[in-house]
């Protein structure tokens, strides 16, 4: 953003969205965005000196230090409806280890890649080994990968005693969210058994495929609840309440493999780690043909979703209860004619915010935005949220913005 960028004014702004969203009448769609590590590393301004990807996890200086840079990046290019400028009361980091952790700390490989790849992960469970889990009995939750990431943690709670970035102090650091959450029983099957061999166990070994469901499902409730009492002890955050999870492998099911031989592990899930309060799922690809199950008969009402999906039609479908997250499906947001691009980015952002959808819709950039996208395309998203605003009247500084 330009240096002449009102950030006092634009959070107040935020402040009436947010607001106003949380008690059902928004003055506008909100606009959040999902930016990876991998998408700031590509950055220039971020990762001038090119380091590769890797380096972000193995060397624990380097994590420290790009923690901030990504953070200061974000608060000052990225446009969204999120706090911009400098932190006044400090700054807030977390570890971001993405979606190799889970299946790492049950004991899969982990390959780190030279180029600007996010790590990744390899099944290892194969037919002669296949019971090797059971035998182990459940990981700690402090133990492998896992432990990896929590000395690393500790580690920044002193480091962060006296340090400043740009002259603000560090007011909160968090371990990586899949301490808290999970990837998903489905998708961790996927992970360490292979996606091809876990759905051929549904068919033709469902005692062994539950086996090992249960022992996952499992794992994951015990995991969950030892880091949310780490994370009390240690930084006096309680997150306790509420729950929200992944699970993208799903879509590789039929509605009735999933209610009959998932679903009854996402409830088991909820009901160990919500305690009552809102209940969330992550789900890539076309997943809507689950929401209205997971809803009736699992209680999820927030869905951050990927592509494609209806927003107007689910949200149609599912009542003024139902929360969703959503984006253009945008194919070539990183290259090709940028004149092209910003009259398709255009034409699907409008069609979203005109089509119908609820008053409990958030508009994002697909969960995680692809690695390259120019931040002028956030700003582009964001001016026509504001141009689509339902009370433009009450948004500070509306029509200056919109004249620019």
């Amino acid at each position: 953003m330009e240096k002449a960028f009102d950030y006092q004014l634009h959070n107040e702004r935020v402040k009436v969205v947010w607001n106003s969203y949380h008690k059902g009448a928004p003055v506008k769609v909100p606009l959040t965005l999902g930016i990876c590590p991998v998408w700031m590393m590509k950055n220039k301004t971020v990762n001038p000196e090119n380091m590769a990807v890797k380096e972000l996890f193995l060397n624990p200086e380097a994590m420290w230090e790009y923690m901030f840079r990504i953070e200061d990046f974000r608060r000052h290019y990225i446009m969204e409806d999120s706090e911009k400028g400098l932190p006044q009361e400090g700054w807030e980091v977390a570890l971001d280890y993405g979606n190799f952790v889970e299946a790492a700390w049950y004991g899969a490989e982990v390959v780190f890649h030279d180029t600007q790849i996010a790590p990744s992960t390899m099944p290892f469970l194969n037919d002669d080994n296949k019971n090797m889990l059971f035998e182990k009995g459940i990981p700690d939750p402090f133990s492998g990968f896992l432990e990896t990431i929590k000395n690393r943690f500790e580690y920044y709670l002193e480091t962060k005693k006296g340090f400043t970035y740009k002259g603000m102090p560090v007011k909160k650091v968090m371990p990586t969210w899949t301490c808290i959450s999970t990837d998903g029983p489905f998708t961790v099957a996927c992970n360490i058994r292979g996606a091809d061999s876990i759905c051929m166990d549904l068919v033709l070994d469902p005692d062994y495929a539950h086996q090992l469901l249960d022992y996952i499902t499992e794992s994951i409730i015990i995991k969950v609840k030892a880091w949310r009492k780490y994370i009390k002890e240690t930084v006096g955050v309680d997150l306790s309440t509420g729950f929200g999870m992944g699970d993208d492998s799903i879509v590789l099911l039929s509605n009735q493999m999933y209610e009959n031989d998932i679903m009854p592990y996402h409830k088991r899930i909820y009901d160990e780690l919500a305690n009552g309060g809102d209940r969330g799922i992550h789900l890539c690809g076309d997943s809507s043909r689950f929401f209205g199950t997971l809803m009736e008969n699992v209680g999820v009402k927030f869905f951050d979703t990927g592509f494609p999906i209806n927003h107007a039609k689910m949200c149609e479908q599912l009542g003024p209860d139902f929360q969703m997250n959503g984006g253009a499906y945008i194919t070539s947001l990183q290259s090709g004619n940028r004149s092209q691009i910003e009259e398709e980015l255009d034409r699907e952002v409008r069609r979203i915010l005109k089509s119908g959808i609820n008053k409990r819709f958030c508009l994002t950039g697909g969960n995680t935005t692809s690695p390259g996208t120019p931040p002028d395309y956030f700003r582009q998203i964001y001016a026509i949220s504001m141009e689509c605003a339902y009370k433009p009247d009450e948004l500070p500084g509306y029509r200056d913005f919109v004249k620019a």
